[in-house]
């Protein structure tokens, strides 16, 4: 498999331009995770399930975004602080 062929973004540069974001990097270093319809959706707005979906999918193999873990990962504790903290 080639690069462009792992990269999920590839060949939706103009879509994501758009949207005011470089690629799928871009967007989450900026609050962002792009959803699988192009749409991006801010993490802070994403479901606790929505939010673990994109975990598991990552650590799992099915989507290809181990860049992403760390933000992903940040905005699950924040939320689990919260709630304990209730």
């Amino acid at each position: 498999m080639s690069w462009a062929e792992e990269q999920d973004w590839f060949g939706m540069e103009d879509a994501l331009a758009l949207r005011g974001f470089d690629d799928p990097e871009d967007a989450i270093e900026q609050g962002y995770w792009i959803q699988s319809d192009w749409e991006p959706i801010a993490l802070t707005a994403m479901t606790y399930r929505h939010l673990c979906n994109c975990i598991n999918m990552i650590e799992s193999g099915r989507l290809n975004r181990p860049w992403a873990l760390p933000y992903l990962k940040a905005e699950q504790q924040k939320r689990l602080k919260l709630c304990s903290s209730k």
